[in-house]
């Protein structure tokens, strides 16, 4: 028997009568071996579309506010003392010499054990 709605109906079988109701669905959609493998190679595309936008996207140069190149930008904030022997103004020079001392004028070493 052919599975459509046009074999509907009563059949003979061996003395007995059965009554076989084929049913259809009318609304579905056949998938042969071409249309599920053109569904996987379009999902593929599009998943492939989709990444290179997103990496294009990603990889622009974006103009911020932090990329001057001035001179000023480059001068180090505090010179190094090592290079010059100038007096630096950041720190306080320990009074050694005065007889007036203040706490941490003087370091201490004590081992505790």
């Amino acid at each position: 028997l052919k599975y459509e709605d046009a074999s509907t109906g009563e059949y003979t079988c061996g003395g007995q009568n059965i009554f076989v109701k084929f049913r259809k669905c009318e609304n579905c959609v056949e998938f042969d071996t071409t249309s599920i493998a053109g569904l996987a190679v379009g999902n593929v595309l599009a998943t492939i579309v989709v990444g290179v936008a997103v990496y294009l996207i990603a990889s622009q140069n974006r103009i911020s506010p932090n990329t001057s190149h001035k001179s000023s930008d480059r001068q180090p904030l505090v010179l190094n003392e090592g290079s010059s022997r100038a007096p630096n103004d950041h720190y306080q020079p320990l009074k050694l010499k005065s007889g007036n001392r203040d706490m941490y004028d003087v370091l201490n070493n004590t081992n505790r054990r």
